[in-house]
């Protein structure tokens, strides 16, 4: 895992994580039940509120968010803590 407590690279390592799941656990989901041009917009979409929501974060929600998915085991519990951490980034309206 890379270090996203690093100064200068930390946050972009952190967003690459968190774009990864988005590909991964959150795709598999969508898969089953969304069509294929649906889940491809979906995903571009998710993918660009987690830049936004990153780029309004203070640099203590960010700490926290690094700490809270660090501590969990598996990208199951990351994809679904995502969503529930960020969850209007992924709703239409």
């Amino acid at each position: 895992m890379e270090d996203f407590y690093d100064p200068f690279l930390g946050d972009k390592n952190f967003e690459e994580a968190l774009g990864a799941l988005v590909g991964g656990e959150i795709k598999k989901v969508m898969d089953k039940v969304l069509s294929p041009e649906s889940v491809k917009f979906r995903l571009l979409d998710i993918r660009r509120g987690i830049r936004v929501f990153m780029d309004r974060m203070d640099k203590s929600s960010k700490m926290k968010m690094k700490g809270d998915f660090l501590s969990l085991e598996s990208d199951t519990e990351r994809a679904i803590w995502l969503f529930l951490f960020m969850g209007r980034c992924f709703y239409d309206g």
